[in-house]
């Protein structure tokens, strides 16, 4: 004997995953359609995203690069920028420290 799924609950679900499938490959199909007529209209969109992204790529490699310069030069040569207000105090000898 073969056994059958036919209540009224199976039937629904059935028909529901059906009509759910079926809007999913028309929208498909729908996009699909879209994008071959207006082919031209992505292509610039996805240029623009990716010039964009070049650019800011380039940028960030010469801010990086410009601040590495900073690090490169020697510590021990005369620098220009200083603190202001700043004092080191240090004893004059060893005695004081218990």
């Amino acid at each position: 004997m073969f056994f059958q799924f036919n209540n009224k609950t199976t039937r629904q679900l059935g028909r529901t995953l059906a009509k759910t499938q079926l809007i999913i490959g028309l929208s498909l199909i729908a996009f699909a359609m879209i994008v071959w007529l207006l082919k031209d209209i992505f292509a610039f969109i996805a240029m623009g995203i990716l010039l964009i992204i070049g650019i800011g790529c380039c940028v960030n490699a010469i801010k990086i690069f410009f601040s590495t310069i900073r690090f490169m030069h020697d510590p021990n040569e005369s620098r220009t920028d200083h603190r202001k207000n700043v004092r080191i105090h240090k004893p004059d000898s060893d005695d004081d420290i218990i």
